[in-house]
């Protein structure tokens, strides 16, 4: 065998091995699609700005007072997400559910990628899928807009529902008003 063909049977190997996954047929028609935002902005007065800063400072003085350097540091950096965070304005989501997938904003994705999904109530409705996986994330797709019963049947021919419930960071943003 000469090298090429060596190089060349380790190619055709390491495609074979790899596996991959059916990405919905966008050329389909769409089971159900919506337009929603994909967050609820919460309407902050200037006192909510000033008791954020006064804490900051107050938490500033006190690790201050202790000499601890990195304490003001990441009390900064927080002050400084926290402030610039609810600035931040909602954007409009499309989504759309397949056959074989869904499409988030045109991020593709294939009902194999996921393991469950579930939804949770809160300011906004969502579903969130759990993607397969040790240390994978989830998908989430807002439900403003829509019946969220109609999605929660689609869905649920595909994938199992498992209820997981909030998540803690939608907990604290709701508690911070984020």
């Amino acid at each position: 065998m000469t090298s090429k063909e060596i190089e060349s049977s380790g190619k055709e190997e390491s495609t074979e091995e790899k596996e991959v996954a059916k990405e919905p047929d966008t050329k389909d028609k769409p089971l159900i699609s919506w337009k929603s935002m994909d967050f609820e902005q919460s309407q902050r007065s200037q006192t909510w700005y000033i008791a954020v800063v006064g804490v900051a400072i107050a938490l500033g003085a006190l690790l201050y007072w202790q000499k601890s350097w990195t304490g003001i540091g990441l009390v900064g950096a927080f002050l400084f997400l926290l402030l610039f965070s609810s600035r931040q304005k909602p954007k409009e989501v499309e989504c759309v559910i397949y056959d074989s997938g869904i499409v988030i904003d045109e991020k593709v994705h294939s009902f194999d990628d996921f393991k469950s999904f579930w939804l949770t109530f809160g300011d906004l409705p969502k579903v969130r899928l759990q993607q397969k996986g040790t240390f994978t994330g989830q998908v989430v797709m807002p439900l403003q807009n829509v019946d969220f019963e109609d999605i929660r049947k689609i869905i649920a021919e595909k994938l199992p529902e498992e209820n997981h419930g909030e998540d803690l960071s939608d907990t604290i943003n709701r508690f911070l008003g984020l």
